[in-house]
């Protein structure tokens, strides 16, 4: 079943390669965009277009994964609590 995955998510990232440089391909028109009062001229639209949905896409990643370690924390908390109330109950009630 691990292998299916794996071949589902190269092709996911194949594809989404191809879609990259298609977008490219197709949407090549120099812009100048003025970032903080200096004028950066001569990029492609396609270019900065897929680099800040990379940049929102890495930002995205990296906030879910603090509210998952935050999560897994938690959890890990909770199961020690489980643990020594068990623990607890198991030397109060005689066998």
């Amino acid at each position: 079943m691990q292998w299916l995955y794996r071949i589902l998510s190269a092709l996911v990232v194949i594809a989404g390669a191809i879609l990259g440089v298609w977008f490219y391909l197709d949407n090549m028109a120099s812009v100048t965009v003025i970032w903080f009062g200096n004028p950066i001229e001569g990029v492609q639209l396609a270019l900065w277009l897929l680099i800040f949905f990379a940049a929102g896409t890495l930002l995205g990643l990296s906030v879910s994964a603090i509210q998952a370690l935050r999560h897994q924390m938690h959890v890990q908390i909770m199961r020690k609590q489980i643990k020594a109330m068990k623990q607890k109950s198991a030397v109060r009630t005689p066998a």
